[in-house]
């Protein structure tokens, strides 16, 4: 009897204990796999105070499910793998969510780096073996935290190519000396215009297309880089490459440049942790340097020109020659007005004291492109001060109601975004995927139709650019133009493309070597690529097709008894990740009514689950939520929905 008390007191004892595995055994199947911090796996760059944290789970146990988690979230890994979580413990909760369950320990600091892991109960109460460590790190979450300035180069900007405006891409760049063992180092970086940053002689990411398209004058993406290891004691050297992009390239159908500004600027902020437990901030300033280079012009619509004869041969390493850099500047550029004044165009339009005019842009032009404008017009009738506003397409009638007639003096007469915002863009971490090259395609085909001309065939419609493969004497130059179709007696046609030049050329630096050249800051929509001025005759490998698009990952896959469905399918997500660039559908790039126009239920099949079950766009389906986009964009998405 009184070994059956202990048996049942030891038993009673055991009962209240957590569950969990005996040494050597397993007590649950249940696993827990691929964590994400804000839809994304181990990501940098969070800016939301209570970061929304997703698991899957697996199990080969019929019915197995999830009945409780536990959030562990550390400030280092060892802390983690201790078991010591010294930034929030959720504790045991009752509960089978497993996606977007929100962060509710204190509050987080910029830049804090955070190692978190999931362990979770299963039907029957047991507890599963705890989830690898995962990892995020927050960003620069208040305006004081950016210490870096916007900086560019000072460099033509009105230089004429091709019947257009197509100023050189200028480089930046500084060098910095480290004194000590870096433990960690994270870049925060973005632009106005596009940007190809590198560090110590190596392109930083495998990103293309950054910060991507936002309306500049209120919100910029930026984006967050781990560098730890590209950094070494001694000097060091940090630039970047600057485009012009959706800022001030050419944008649509109007011929319209600077529709957001007129230069292109860099805004970087390296911060670094030492072994000793010290830090630093490395920010661009005036103390970077700056110049033109090897890319004569490069824009989204009119193509990019490669002089590889003027390459600045190690300018982003530590010693490289300081001839032709210059300090750069900080001045803070002058953005394009989205108003503009109409005084005199009404003064003018004044007959016996008394004026009648629509508001539109016949009275002065467009100065907001595809953004709802007002006119606002201040009078005085008799010396008494008065003001009107109405909305574009209305009709303003001075005097108004309830006004006396007298003397009209127009004193002043605006026209455009009255909305618009003076102060600063609010800085915000990019939500979605990266744009990225996502898959290479090679030539199938080449044809000659005419002597000296080469038409290579990708085999199918795609967005990207073509890498060139040549071998030349120095000053060879060769032209790459793009179409989707040819013509009926075989030439390249391009009718479409409107004013789109949709032009590539590289311009050999000779040497006796092969060269190969991918553009940096254009894209277009094509099929065929036609290339003239090339040296002897290309074989197939001369030209491989880049696809390029928002690296979305596929999350399904559809097959079924029918070729003709399967080819559909097929069609319809090629189609979607070729139109999809951070988070934005465009229309085909090459064409001069590109532009970001549709919306998720614009997307092949009228219904966003066509794409969505065979893509993760969680990520873009937050970014068409977030306020200030693209002008025009969230108005027409309304519209569409």
């Amino acid at each position: 009897m009184k070994l059956f008390a202990i048996l049942s007191a030891a038993a009673a004892a055991l009962a209240t204990l957590p569950a969990q595995a005996a040494p050597g055994l397993q007590a649950s199947d249940l696993q827990v796999t691929h964590l994400r911090c804000e839809y994304k796996e181990d990501p940098r760059g969070i800016d939301a105070a209570h970061p929304r944290l997703s698991w899957q789970l697996a199990s080969d146990t019929r019915g197995q499910r999830q009945t409780a988690y536990e959030i562990l979230v550390a400030r280092t890994p060892a802390a983690l793998a201790s078991g010591r979580a010294d930034v929030w413990d959720s504790g045991k909760i009752a509960s089978a969510d497993s996606a977007a369950v929100e962060y509710q320990g204190g509050p987080l600091q910029s830049t804090q780096q955070c190692w978190w892991k999931v362990r979770v109960w299963d039907k029957n109460g047991e507890l599963a073996p705890d989830s690898p460590a995962s990892f995020w790190q927050m960003g620069l979450l208040h305006p004081a935290d950016w210490k870096a300035q916007w900086i560019s180069a000072v460099s033509p900007r009105d230089t004429q190519m091709d019947g257009n405006t197509l100023p050189p891409c200028p480089y930046v760049r500084r060098t910095l000396t480290l004194t000590k063992p870096v433990q960690s180092a994270t870049i925060f970086a973005t632009a106005r215009g596009l940007y190809e940053l590198h560090l110590n002689g190596a392109k930083v990411g495998d990103a293309v297309l950054a910060p991507g398209w936002t309306d500049y004058h209120k919100r910029i993406d930026y984006q967050a880089y781990d560098v730890t290891s590209l950094l070494h004691p001694g000097p060091n050297t940090v630039g970047a490459i600057l485009g012009d992009g959706w800022y001030s390239g050419y944008v649509g159908f109007s011929r319209q440049r600077n529709l957001y500004g007129s230069r292109t600027a860099l805004r970087l902020q390296m911060e670094i942790t030492y072994t000793d437990g010290t830090h630093q901030k490395v920010a661009s300033d005036g103390a970077w340097t700056g110049r033109t280079g090897p890319i004569v012009y490069s824009d989204m619509l009119q193509g990019e020109s490669y002089d590889a004869r003027a390459e600045l041969a190690g300018w982003d390493r530590p010693g490289s020659s300081p001839a032709g850099w210059q300090p750069v500047s900080t001045a803070q550029p002058s953005l394009p007005s989205t108003q503009v004044s109409v005084t005199s165009e009404l003064a003018a339009k004044v007959v016996s004291n008394t004026l009648s005019v629509v508001a539109g842009n016949d009275l002065a032009g467009d100065p907001a492109y595809n953004t709802v404008k007002q006119l606002r017009v201040s009078y005085t009738l008799n010396g008494t001060p008065h003001t009107q506003t109405v909305a574009e397409k209305e009709t303003l009638t001075i005097p108004g109601p309830g006004e006396a007639p007298g003397k009209l003096v127009i004193q002043i007469a605006v026209y455009g975004d009255l909305s618009a915002t003076t102060g600063p863009a609010t800085m915000v971490a990019t939500v979605g995927p990266a744009v990225r090259v996502t898959q290479l395609l090679p030539a199938r085909k080449i044809s000659q139709p005419v002597p000296g001309t080469y038409l290579f065939d990708l085999g199918q419609n795609m967005v990207g650019w073509a890498r060139l493969k040549v071998l030349g004497a120095a000053g060879t130059r060769v032209r790459l133009r793009f179409g989707e179709v040819l013509s009926p007696n075989g030439t390249l046609y391009r009718a479409n493309l409107r004013s789109a030049h949709a032009t590539d050329s590289y311009t050999c630096r000779g040497g006796g070597s092969a060269e190969v050249f991918e553009p940096h800051f254009t894209f277009h929509g094509f099929r065929y690529v036609e290339i003239t001025g090339y040296p002897g005759t290309p074989d197939l490998s001369a030209i491989t097709g880049c696809v390029v698009g928002s690296d979305t990952p596929q999350t399904g896959t559809f097959s079924s008894s029918s070729p003709l469905v399967n080819q559909l399918a097929r069609n319809i997500d090629w189609a979607s990740a070729a139109t999809l660039f951070r988070s934005r559908r465009t229309a085909r790039s090459a064409t001069s009514v590109w532009g970001g126009w549709a919306t998720p239920r614009s997307l092949p099949g009228r219904r966003p689950t066509t794409v969505m079950w065979r893509r993760f766009t969680r990520t873009g389906c937050t970014r068409w939520t977030m306020g200030s986009p693209p002008k025009g964009d969230f108005q027409m998405s309304r519209r569409a929905s």
